[in-house]
């Protein structure tokens, strides 16, 4: 990498788990800077999934809206500087108190938990 540029960048995937719980559906809406991805409703169990090339310059971000039954929460599901050496295909689980994180393309990659405030859960 020279001055912070990337050449080359490949694609990520990003799938949403919904593990909230049994018979609730969970709304997720997901957007960057540059791009709204739309409201989808995810069922228990259920996955949403969208995928993106980073840019050059190392500033992609996407956040994503959770809301099911009363409850609201967001979540930077993606931060370049975080994110871009963990996985290219990242599978989310999200849950009523945290959400975790792991790399379905890596069989060493553990699965990293944060709370909703963005602090690592363990």
């Amino acid at each position: 990498m020279c001055s912070g540029l990337r050449f080359k960048t490949h694609e990520v995937k990003e799938c949403i788990r919904n593990d909230i719980g049994f018979g609730i559906d969970l709304t997720v809406h997901c957007r960057s800077d540059d791009d709204d991805l739309g409201v989808h409703d995810i069922l228990y169990g259920g996955v949403y999934s969208f995928s993106f090339k980073p840019n050059i310059f190392g500033a992609t971000h996407f956040y994503c809206s959770f809301s099911w039954q009363n409850a609201e929460k967001s979540f930077d599901i993606y931060k370049d500087e975080r994110d871009y050496s963990r996985c290219e295909d990242c599978s989310w689980r999200v849950t009523e108190h945290y959400l975790c994180v792991s790399a379905t393309d890596s069989l060493a990659s553990p699965e990293t938990c944060y709370d909703w405030n963005g602090k690592f859960y363990l």
